[in-house]
């Protein structure tokens, strides 16, 4: 999915329409993240430095009662600390620390290796301190006046910039765009990786935008975008994609294809030669009894003793016929002869009008025809006659809802095969098509005058069918009468749940009615909501289309508006500037010029200090020099053993 998105979306971008929003959409994004974090180099301006003491004048002390100056970092440990300190404090690293190891890998295990990146270039950031909050709004204003003039025309846009911009606004403008404009970004951009072509081409495709637009408006707004425009030309032409579906399936072995092919032409006879054969065996159009194996452990074989001799017999039903064979003494030859019943069943249900072996699509025979026909086929390709095999047909009419059992017709000889089936076309006729299986009775498949019309027919098709086989009508007619007796209370029961169901199914079709009613008011209520709520919605659109209309005419005049407006305040703000720069400038040179009275008194200090103290030494020496001299007389006085002073010393 990955490389199917990458080639769609270097389709869709070499639109030159879908190339602009794409392009667009990248200076959206820019301008949200990292325009707020950058300022133009240009719009820095330098603090003025102090000018340095003279060479061997000491720093001027400050005056007295003065405090002395702390910094901006220090504050009072009484006071709790502020939100920029804070700030600071979390992103000043510690004295002496060191990034943290990383712990090693465990035995075994390569250590990660990551690819070698470029060092990140460096992002201009914002002044902190003194200024800062000046070059914060500079930034803001120059962001303004860049939005501003994309939205003018071109040539009000030169016009605005040759004549209302003074040079140093221009050059202030130029190098903030250049500066967003940062050679990391355009070359990251230059060189898209998969990743990028992936994401953008998910969220083109999320979007929906029309991609069929986009590289003319990128081609004509190339000077416009403020962010490096993705280039699809560096792109591999070729790029490695995953091996497809084709790719994989040209890779599988040769044999399994060839078991493939096997496999599905198999399954293509199968279902062309129609059900299987213990499928229809078990009752393909024909109805299912309950059947067990018996003590023969064969199913469709019976037995029966005669003259002390088991014999067995072999049978098959279907569609109301049961098919009999003659009594065989050995189990091998029933076996035989079901083999062979079950060949006519099959060839009987199965056959088309046209022939009897075969399969067919179209509208088949009538069940006579298919049975006469599978009869006569299955007998001349096994080399047995119908005497031989005894065969007989009787005919089972399902009546259990009347008499809890089914009707039994007399047994037809295979010489009396028409006779028979016309028995079986009359029972047919006379019980029609709703004698379906399974359900919950056969009142709930037909009315109840439908009932009593069927066991009417079913009467008279009983009576007459054993009629004419030489059979008493009365009796016939009183056996009939007992067992509709023995079975009334079960159809009693079954008329009582019946009638249940019926009132039961009239409340659900009353309430279903009530609650379709209700549904439909409530739809209709629910469409009428709906069609209000469209409607406000549509009138809400058209007029946020005109409005946006008025908007987007008068957006060119509000644009010059707001752009004079900023051009204004950012005259003031570069007036008050330079005020205060000149008046900066003023104290600064007054600052100087006390600081050289107060140099140059204090030289004068130290000259008139020097000349004093030479002076007293000159005098010192000039005393010196003139003192009178000591006689011998003084000296021996002052310093020999006898005189008066003698005995003092």
């Amino acid at each position: 999915d990955a490389c199917q998105r990458v080639i769609a979306a270097f389709e869709r971008l070499a639109d030159p329409e879908a190339r602009r929003l794409y392009d667009r959409s990248l200076v959206k994004r820019r301008r949200a993240g990292a325009a707020a974090k950058r300022a133009p180099e240009a719009a820095e301006e330098v603090a003025p430095e102090p000018p340095a003491p003279a060479p061997g004048v000491p720093p001027p002390a400050p005056a007295p009662g003065t405090p002395p100056k702390q910094s901006a970092s220090r504050q009072d440990p009484g006071k709790p600390p502020t939100r920029k300190a804070a700030m600071r404090s979390r992103e000043a690293p510690r004295a002496g620390s060191q990034p943290r190891p990383r712990p090693p890998p465990p035995a075994g295990v390569a250590a990660p290796t990551r690819p070698a990146q470029a060092p990140p270039a460096a992002e201009p950031r914002l002044p902190r301190g003194a200024g800062a909050k000046s070059k914060t709004w500079e930034v803001w204003l120059l962001r303004r006046v860049c939005r501003l003039l994309q939205c003018v025309e071109r040539e009000q846009r030169y016009k605005l910039i040759a004549q209302r911009l003074s040079p140093l606004q221009r050059q202030r403008l130029e190098d903030f765009m250049l500066m967003t404009r940062t050679p990391a970004a355009s070359t990251s951009a230059a060189a898209p990786t998969w990743g990028k072509v992936c994401s953008a081409a998910s969220a083109l495709d999320a979007q929906g935008s029309d991609l069929s637009s986009l590289d003319s408006e990128a081609s004509a707004s190339g000077e416009e975008s403020e962010a490096p425009v993705l280039q699809l030309e560096d792109a591999p032409a070729h790029p490695a994609l995953p091996p497809s579906a084709q790719d994989l399936e040209d890779d599988l072995d040769g044999e399994q294809h060839v078991a493939y092919e096997e496999a599905e032409a198999e399954g293509a006879q199968a279902s062309a030669s129609g059900p299987p054969v213990a499928e229809a065996a078990d009752g393909g159009g024909a109805e299912k009894h309950r059947r067990g194996r018996g003590p023969t452990g064969a199913l469709g074989i019976s037995h029966i003793v005669h003259k002390g001799q088991l014999q067995y017999t072999a049978k098959v039903s279907f569609e109301w016929l049961v098919l009999r064979t003659r009594p065989r003494r050995r189990l091998e030859h029933a076996v035989d002869d079901h083999v062979l019943l079950v060949a006519i069943k099959l060839r009987a249900l199965h056959a088309n009008g046209s022939g009897c072996g075969a399969l067919g699509e179209g509208t088949p025979a009538p069940l006579e025809e298919r049975l006469q026909a599978a009869v006569q086929e299955v007998l001349d390709e096994h080399d047995v006659t119908a005497a031989a095999l005894g065969l007989g047909v009787d005919i089972c009419v399902p009546t259990m809802h009347w008499i809890g059992r089914s009707l039994h017709s007399p047994h037809y000889g295979w010489r009396e095969l028409p006779l028979a089936l016309q028995a079986w076309r009359r029972f047919r006729d006379a019980r029609g098509e709703s004698c379906g299986r399974g359900g919950r009775g056969l009142l709930f498949r037909v009315s109840p005058a439908e009932v009593i019309r069927i066991w009417s027919s079913l009467r008279s098709a009983y009576l007459e069918i054993w009629a004419e086989r030489g059979a008493e009508p009365s009796q016939i007619l009183a056996k009939l009468d007992g067992l509709e007796r023995q079975h009334a209370l079960r159809r009693q029961r079954e008329w009582a749940r019946w009638e249940a169901a019926q009132m039961l199914r009239e409340e659900r079709s009353q309430r279903a009615a009530e609650r379709r009613g209700q549904l439909a008011a409530n739809r209709a209520a629910r469409a009428d909501w709906r069609e209000g709520r469209r409607r406000q919605r549509r009138e809400g659109r058209c007029m946020r289309l005109e409005d946006k209309a008025a908007h987007a005419a008068q957006a060119p005049s509000r644009a010059l508006a707001k752009l004079f407006a900023l051009l204004g305040r950012w005259d003031r703000r570069l007036q008050q500037a330079a005020e205060q720069a000149a008046r900066r400038r003023k104290a600064e040179a007054k600052v100087v010029e006390r600081e050289k009275r107060r140099q140059a008194a204090l030289l004068r200090r130290a000259e008139l200090s020097s000349l004093r103290r030479q002076n007293a030494e000159r005098r010192a020496r000039w005393h010196w020099l003139r003192r009178k001299d000591l006689t011998t007389e003084e000296l021996m006085g002052r310093w020999g053993c006898h005189g008066d002073r003698c005995g003092t010393a």
